[in-house]
């Protein structure tokens, strides 16, 4: 019992120390990071900082998510824990 405890226990502490990734996807390119935070809220704050100056017509937000048109192109900004990788899992990886 102490043991699944102190499992469970350890699995929490590592979820709240996981990092945060701002990724940028642009038509017609790749997903970019953008920068890397300690919580999802920073990097929110982040994305809200970048869009901060476009019409708010243009502009989809969630938490950690933005989709915006700039000069006729879709832009999408998204915040991931730093394991996941919204370009998929690498060629030939294991």
């Amino acid at each position: 019992m102490i043991v699944m405890l102190s499992l469970l226990a350890s699995a929490a502490t590592a979820s709240a120390e996981c990092a945060w990734v701002r990724w940028l996807n642009t038509p017609g390119e790749q997903w970019s990071v953008m920068g890397g935070f300690s919580s999802l809220e920073s990097c929110d704050a982040a994305i809200m900082t970048a869009v901060s100056r476009l019409p708010p017509q243009e502009v989809v937000r969630d938490k950690g998510f933005s989709s915006y048109m700039r000069g006729g192109q879709l832009e999408r900004n998204l915040c991931l824990p730093d394991t996941v990788d919204p370009r998929g899992p690498k060629a030939g990886g294991r």
